[in-house]
């Protein structure tokens, strides 16, 4: 479990474990400050030292309508740090803004929702391109059996839902993934 505060990380934690009861495996807890990259890439070494197998990855943790403020590499809060995901932990809140490609950072103009609005819109474009990039990688959600080998799709309250078309934007979710490597130095 990875969380910026540790006191909330143990608690959740403890939760955890006494919902699963004694049979349930590990509960690794690390600190991870989604805005910063420089704690993500450090979160990613410790995880690939310590770790040969992650069972389930559920990213929950995100910022809502922030005062206009910038993670350490300088995006905008909301922008910077909720669409980073795997399982997708999204808003309908997504249908009220696009993705305005020359002002990702909300520089020029900003309004905290529809700052919120696009990092949700940009949670599901990530989560469609994801999907093309982890091929056959089996990706949970919630650990249930009846989604098992479902990929790149919403779901809320546990059934599937249908999303508006630019949600499913194949050119849009390439567009930022290409944008974000840059954005994040996995490319130049």
């Amino acid at each position: 479990m990875a969380c910026w505060d540790q006191q909330r990380a143990e608690d959740a934690a403890r939760d955890f474990r006494q919902e699963a009861g004694p049979n349930q495996d590990e509960v690794v807890i690390k600190h991870l400050d989604l805005a910063s990259m420089k704690s993500v890439h450090s979160f990613c070494e410790e995880i690939l030292k310590a770790e040969s197998w992650i069972d389930i990855l559920i990213n929950s943790a995100g910022v809502f309508q922030c005062p206009y403020t910038k993670t350490d590499e300088g995006f905008e809060m909301q922008f910077g740090v909720n669409p980073s995901r795997i399982i997708v932990v999204s808003a309908k809140l997504y249908k009220y803004r696009d993705i305005n490609f020359e002002d990702l950072n909300s520089e020029q103009s900003y309004n905290k929702a529809f700052a919120y609005s696009q990092s949700k819109l940009a949670n599901l474009l990530f989560t469609l391109e994801l999907a093309q990039h982890l091929g056959e990688t089996p990706l949970y959600l919630a650990c249930s059996p009846k989604v098992e080998g479902i990929k790149g799709r919403c779901f809320a309250n546990c059934e599937e839902e249908e999303l508006l078309p630019k949600a499913t934007d194949e050119q849009g979710a390439r567009k930022l993934w290409e944008i974000s490597e840059v954005m994040v130095g996995l490319t130049k």
